[in-house]
């Protein structure tokens, strides 16, 4: 890096050439050329050298070359970037100003007959919006753009936009946007890919009035930066309310538990929190206190959730006298900026029945990228009130997984890190997590799955309260917001069918309440750990991978146990990131061998399923799903 540096005039050292000059340099002239990394060197002029004093102390003197910080640099280079991308965005805003005076000087000469209203009515909600990016978002950032498809929402300076929705090759698509669940899908595919803030432009509100259910899960998550006929701008990264609300998923599991115990909708009461809970979630039923004071005008327990912004012990005394079931505080967290976390009080335990403890169990192979996507999520959505693990199998990755889960577990205390010496598969990656497990139950989540909230609260309920529950598995969804999975269908010749698969409603009645399947996907599956030790766990004989839980589904089902289907599990699957989705090569080939193995071993239980349909439509999927609560789903 030249740096410019003003030296003192030396003299002349005796006869012959000056020291620090190359050969065929001529005095007071620049020398040809400068050794690399050298500095330049500042000679006096003719003038000052016959004047100056011929002192050994004052001889021309060669400057060391002190060494460049690499870290200083960097940031130099980064501030000159920012300047830079500054002037760049001033520039651009000057020029769209003055392509917008150009455009009312056009208007006003020419009148609104001889312009294109609509093309006027366009160019001028451009430049609002690109004025409001500007001033809202930060140069870099990735974002989001709930767009009709036109490139110019998507041609942001120092900001990479995409459309959303948009298919795997970034194209905008118009579907299968058909519900909430499949938008939230969508939007939390693309935050696990880097999108860091999601912009509704104004003429694309009705997209959120079309969608309840995902503007519901935007205003609950995430803050809202911006709101107005311009557009409406959401900062993907859960706020602290979010956290409070939904992103930790405690108050969604306090009132899951409270209506599991109550078999109703609870009341609740939001006393002095200023979250506005009415708002934030305007399906339940919250009200506030009008009047103030420190005494509630309530009843003893005739509230059934009493939630209250105080900690004064004064103030929780009184709540618990009005709540019936459970006091919600916000207890300050120090360190963290003003902000809280939700403790629960119970009013009596037994309404308070805890949950399991829990070991998820994630395999994992030269995945890093998307292993890293899978545990961000997992930690937005556990609640921290529950006994819960996370056993990552490393695999025998070459990739650096190894050390980056060591470097991650030392900032997350539920993170346990369990490594293979060399590669055995998806089987024995599973097997050697469940050994090393502690939870009650285990929950097997792929490393490719990006948990939505509140998706682990249902597999533990079912497993906890349902009768004969051996295995209970979840709702999968492809990231475009298509249905995945909605339980698993095994027909007589032993192929296999996700049922509702490619469905663009994913939240259809059909696949929305609970019923006994032939099997759940081992990309979300939970057990009791006691069984799965006690069946040997996932059978070898498939290994490395497929139809091993299919098989062990089969297997629970021959001790008189259910497979359940719950929905309220829902989770985003990149379906193939790890395997593949090609049956002739790699792990997935597997597929083909393995479903000869489980026809041979369960044929005579084959012989009781339905055979495979020729057709797929609305009458066959019912069938299907009703099969299981007339058949019991028995297995011989």
């Amino acid at each position: 890096m030249h740096m410019n540096i003003k030296a003192p005039r030396p003299a002349v050292p005796g006869p012959g050439r000056p020291r620090g000059l190359h050969k065929g340099a001529r005095l007071g002239k620049a020398p040809a050329a400068i050794e690399p990394g050298a500095r330049p060197l500042v000679v006096a002029p003719a003038k000052a050298r016959k004047t100056a004093p011929k002192s050994r102390s004052t001889a021309l003197v060669r400057t060391r070359v002190q060494p460049v910080d690499p870290r200083q640099q960097s940031r130099r280079q980064a501030d000159t970037i920012d300047l830079l991308g500054a002037r760049l965005e001033r520039e651009l805003e000057q020029r769209e100003e003055l392509w917008a005076a150009i455009l009312e000087l056009q208007v006003s000469r020419l009148g609104n007959g001889a312009v294109d209203p609509v093309a006027v009515a366009s160019a001028r909600r451009m430049m609002r919006f690109r004025s409001m990016i500007r001033e809202i978002v930060p140069g870099g950032a990735t974002l989001a753009v709930a767009s009709d498809g036109e490139a110019a929402w998507v041609d942001l300076p120092r900001r990479t936009a995409w459309h959303f929705p948009r298919d795997a090759a970034g194209n905008h698509t118009a579907g299968p946007l058909s519900c909430g669940l499949s938008a939230v899908a969508h939007l939390e595919s693309l935050r696990g890919a880097g999108a860091e803030y999601l912009v509704v432009p104004g003429n694309a509100a009705g997209f959120l009035e079309r969608l309840p259910a995902f503007r519901q899960h935007l205003d609950r998550r995430y803050r809202r930066l911006r709101d107005d006929e311009v557009g409406r701008v959401y900062e993907l990264r859960p706020a602290v309310e979010a956290a409070l609300l939904m992103g930790n998923g405690r108050f969604a599991s306090l009132i899951a538990e409270c209506e599991d115990r109550l078999g109703r909708e609870p009341s609740i009461l939001d006393w002095g929190t200023g979250l506005d809970l009415a708002a934030a979630h305007p399906q339940r039923n919250i009200f506030s206190c009008l009047e103030a004071g420190v005494t509630l005008p309530y009843l003893d327990e005739t509230v059934d959730i009493v939630v209250t912004g105080s900690t004064a012990s004064r103030d929780l005394a009184e709540a618990r006298r009005v709540a019936g079931v459970a006091v919600a505080r916000m207890d300050p967290v120090p360190g963290e900026g003003g902000g809280f976390k939700l403790g629960i009080d119970w009013k009596d335990v037994r309404k308070g029945a805890a949950y399991p403890s829990s070991s998820i169990i994630i395999p994992t192979y030269n995945g890093w990228r998307i292993l890293r996507n899978c545990l961000a999520a997992l930690r937005e959505t556990l609640p921290a009130e529950l006994s819960v693990e996370i056993v990552v199998v490393d695999d025998g990755s070459s990739d650096g997984t190894a050390d980056r889960l060591k470097e991650l577990a030392c900032e997350e205390p539920r993170l346990r890190v369990v490594l293979s010496p060399k590669n055995g598969g998806f089987i024995a990656a599973c097997n050697r997590g469940a050994r090393a497990a502690t939870g009650e139950m285990l929950v097997f989540l792929n490393n490719d799955t990006l948990p939505l909230p509140g998706w682990l609260e249902p597999l533990l309920r079912g497993l906890r309260d349902w009768p004969g529950a051996g295995a209970v598995g979840g709702k999968l969804i492809y990231p475009d917001g298509r249905l995945q999975e909605a339980g698993g269908v095994i027909f007589s010749d032993a192929s296999g069918a996700n049922f509702g698969r490619n469905d663009p409603f994913p939240d259809a009645p059909l696949y929305n309440y609970v019923r006994p399947v032939d099997y759940c996907s081992g990309a979300l599956l939970a057990t009791p750990r006691s069984l799965f030790k006690a069946m040997g766990g996932f059978d070898v004989y498939y290994a490395p991978a497929y139809y091993e839980d299919t098989d062990y589904c089969f297997r629970v089902r021959k001790r008189g146990l259910k497979v359940y289907y719950q929905p309220e599990s829902q989770i985003v699957h990149l379906e193939g990131a790890t395997s593949g989705t090609e049956l002739t090569s790699g792990v997935k080939s597997c597929q083909v061998v393995n479903r000869g193995r489980f026809a041979h071993r369960w044929a005579a239980a084959l012989k009781r399923q339905p055979s495979p349909p020729d057709r797929w439509d609305f009458g066959v999927l019912h069938g299907l799903a009703v099969r299981g609560a007339r058949n019991g789903r028995e297995v011989a």
